[in-house]
């Protein structure tokens, strides 16, 4: 069935010490407005901007510590066995920290490259993991939801509320459909990491 293992969860997979850990790395990095995959987040147009007013409004850093990819790493692993992806799987990119404010969100969109966007054409995104970094009662909404196939009218949506507790794990496929609703109070920090392999044939 379409839906089978659309996602796989881990409740609270992550202590709150080490979530916090990875907020203060994060913050500590070179925060900048999130853009999409085919325009520059150094030199966004106007045009960017109207167009990124409608798909996502976040703000991000990137960070890279060997300790991050080894606390998630056999999260993806155990994931891509238990899912019945198994992908074959190479490297992991640069984490993604996102900060969500209030009426931050990032609509329907999938993670694996766009034809022309790709900065290794032998290779995609595979695996997707969003770790959620915050205390539910620290914000309201912003909730991870999927969707399959495609988005369209008569979607079915799938609410990820098993990851709703802080430090817990969302991995599925970078190939799913998936959203953020909008914040609509508070604050709201997750770490978002892609795993690439050769691309599927």
């Amino acid at each position: 069935m379409i839906y089978d293992n659309l996602y796989w969860w881990f409740k609270e997979a992550v202590p709150k010490d080490i979530c916090n850990k990875i907020i203060k790395a994060g913050l500590a990095a070179n925060v900048h407005t999130a853009s999409l995959q085919n325009m520059d987040p150094k030199n966004l147009s106007k045009s960017d901007l109207k167009l990124l007013s409608k798909i996502r409004k976040t703000n991000i850093s990137f960070i890279h510590y060997k300790w991050i990819y080894d606390i998630l790493n056999p999260y993806i692993i155990e994931a891509n066995r238990n899912a019945k992806w198994n992908y074959s799987l190479i490297e992991s990119e640069d984490c993604q920290f996102t900060i969500y404010n209030k009426n931050s969100f990032y609509d329907w969109h999938i993670d694996a490259y766009d034809i022309g966007t790709n900065p290794n054409p032998k290779t995609n995104r595979k695996i997707s993991l969003v770790l959620n970094l915050s205390d539910p009662n620290d914000y309201e909404c912003g909730i991870l939801e999927f969707c399959s196939p495609v988005p369209n009218k008569k979607l079915k949506i799938f609410k990820a509320k098993e990851i709703l507790p802080q430090g817990s794990i969302a991995v599925f496929t970078s190939y799913t459909w998936h959203r953020v609703t909008p914040v609509t109070k508070g604050l709201r920090y997750s770490l978002v990491n892609w795993t690439i392999g050769d691309n599927l044939k």
